[in-house]
């Protein structure tokens, strides 16, 4: 018996596929074609996406700056919210804090625009943009929302909220960290 050589395990299960279900390989190759292009033209879609999405570098530094939600003065995590609550508040603010550096500029919408810019161009676009970024004057409504849902995940009625960043420098040589300073950002 002469040795054959090994197939591919995609072009196996394809050909298999082939044979077993038609409708199912044709479904299979235009996916696979789709990707394919989607990758050739740079548009990152899932479950593939580009190395570039990764690739950004990012510079040394011994300074480190902590952002940090207080409820009445003490770390919300003190509060012990779940841990998706801690995750959408801190998500939450990351993005209000870019929003306000933008000047009241979503940065979902200048990264979206940026990278596709044929999407600005298409029929509409204007009309449901609106609905999907935020626009000026979100400011209160979140300040609100953020307040209450803060408190809400600490279990209290009444309180403060802020935000606030710690700033620390890192010595190498012990590795440990010296706090240098704080700001407050947001006050609610």
């Amino acid at each position: 018996m002469k040795d054959q050589p090994r197939s591919v395990l995609l072009v196996s299960f394809l050909q298999h596929l082939k044979k077993a279900d038609r409708p199912a390989f044709i479904v299979a190759i235009i996916i696979i074609a789709l990707q394919l292009l989607f990758t050739f033209a740079k548009i990152e879609a899932t479950p593939f996406f580009l190395y570039g999405m990764f690739s950004e570098k990012i510079p040394a530094t011994d300074s480190f700056g902590l952002v940090q939600i207080l409820v009445n003065d003490k770390p919300l995590e003190e509060y012990q919210p779940s841990y998706r609550e801690l995750l959408l508040l801190q998500t939450a603010q990351e993005n209000y804090e870019l929003f306000k550096q933008g000047q009241a500029i979503d940065p979902l919408k200048t990264r979206v625009e940026a990278k596709f810019p044929r999407i600005v161009q298409l029929p509409g676009y204007n009309n449901w943009s609106v609905r999907i970024y935020n626009q000026p004057g979100i400011n209160e409504p979140f300040r609100r929302w953020f307040k209450w849902r803060c408190l809400a995940a600490a279990g209290l009625k009444t309180g403060s909220v802020s935000i606030i960043k710690t700033f620390f420098l890192l010595d190498r040589k012990s590795f440990s960290f010296t706090k240098t300073g704080y700001e407050l950002l947001e006050q609610f």
